[in-house]
């Protein structure tokens, strides 16, 4: 009897243990994001392709208070090629990538770190449910990183180094469902 208690009671406690939510494969929203390594920050419109493993990141970046770069990068991680097109001399760069396609959306081992709302508790509909999940990216670096609770979306992502600490830290905002058709095609000027 005292068995089937202590099992019961077991289950219980494994049955409140949330599950890490599924995030949506394709979607494009805005990005704010501060890369302190590089000394910079940006403001972006994010285009995510999970299946394809593919992103782009049409950027305003801000190196100083005087100083604005204006870039459409393309990346395509299963091809290894980076496509930068700096969006005031026209020009596009092709490069190899090598580091990893970054998968926004909590995996299964992942650890649970809370649930919050963001915005109002008070009224019905005034607030958005958050979970937070961490975990190690595949090359051992710690990340942790905010969803809601409906749909799955990305709300804030920080990304550390072993060797150089804090390597990114992302907002995601006006995320909307699905990419456009040619979300994913570089202009004439990379091919030339």
């Amino acid at each position: 009897m005292k068995c089937l208690a202590l099992l019961l009671v077991i289950v219980a406690v494994r049955a409140q243990i949330p599950e890490p939510c599924v995030a949506p494969s394709e979607w494009e929203g805005h990005r704010d994001v501060v890369m302190p390594t590089s000394k910079r920050a940006a403001r972006e419109i994010y285009m995510y392709d999970y299946n394809n493993r593919r992103k782009r990141q049409i950027e305003e970046i801000y190196e100083s208070e005087e100083q604005r770069e204006f870039y459409d990068v393309y990346y395509f991680h299963l091809l290894q090629k980076e496509y930068r097109v700096n969006l005031k001399t026209k020009i596009c760069t092709v490069t190899s990538i090598s580091r990893p396609f970054v998968v926004y959306g909590p995996a299964k081992n992942d650890t649970f770190l809370g649930e919050f709302v963001i915005g109002s508790t008070g009224e019905p509909g005034e607030g958005v449910t958050i979970q937070s999940w961490g975990g190690k990216t595949s090359e051992g670096n710690a990340f942790f990183g905010d969803w809601t609770l409906k749909g799955c979306l990305p709300v804030h992502h920080v990304y550390f180094s072993n060797e150089t600490g804090l390597i990114e830290e992302s907002n995601f905002f006006d995320i909307r469902l699905g990419l456009r058709p040619d979300a994913f095609i570089p202009p004439k000027e990379c091919y030339q």
